[in-house]
């Protein structure tokens, strides 16, 4: 069974992240199956209901991005970032941020951006410095949002370190198949 087809029964079984991939392949019109805007948004819909925080999150830029063929809906795309943030989506905040910071809402940008950069973000981090250096935030605020991007790394970098050990030792035990 191809790939494509794997995905397509996924999303029968309204799989959350089939849903949200099938979806995305209808906004970029990839694997061959061509653009199809309105069924990517079907799609879309259908995962962020189930729980998608990565379909609540390319909502929002659909929404807001009217480079997708879509009228521009900011309202809309605000409530589909606040939900995918709400989520733990780091993307969402930082998309968040940067909204805030064109209404010059420094505060709430920083406070966006201090959350994303916690989680590894290193877009908000960046943001972040920038703010700093146009004395939007302090020098504390930058050296808190960098020890807590930094603890986010060494985090994620171990996690993925114990998932390859995990893998290994399954794998050595004969538990796996060798080819």
């Amino acid at each position: 069974m191809d790939a494509l087809a794997l995905l397509q029964r996924r999303v029968k079984a309204n799989h959350p992240m089939a849903l949200w991939r099938l979806g995305t392949i209808y906004l970029s019109g990839d694997l061959g199956l061509g653009k199809n805007i309105p069924r990517a948004l079907e799609l879309l819909h259908r995962a962020a209901e189930v729980g998608s925080r990565h379909a609540h999150d390319k909502l929002g830029q659909v929404y807001y991005n009217p480079n997708y063929g879509i009228k521009q809906d900011i309202p809309r795309a605000l409530r589909h970032w606040t939900d995918a943030a709400e989520q733990g989506h780091p993307n969402s905040r930082y998309y968040l941020g940067i909204h805030d910071g064109n209404k010059k809402r420094w505060g709430r940008a920083l406070a966006h951006f201090m959350i994303a950069s916690k989680m590894g973000d290193k877009h908000s981090l960046k943001m972040i410095k920038n703010m700093c250096k146009q004395n939007f935030c302090s020098r504390m605020e930058y050296a808190e949002a960098l020890r807590g991007f930094q603890l986010a790394d060494d985090e994620m970098h171990n996690k993925q370190r114990e998932d390859g050990q995990a893998f290994a030792k399954v794998f050595l035990s004969g538990l796996l198949p060798r080819y």
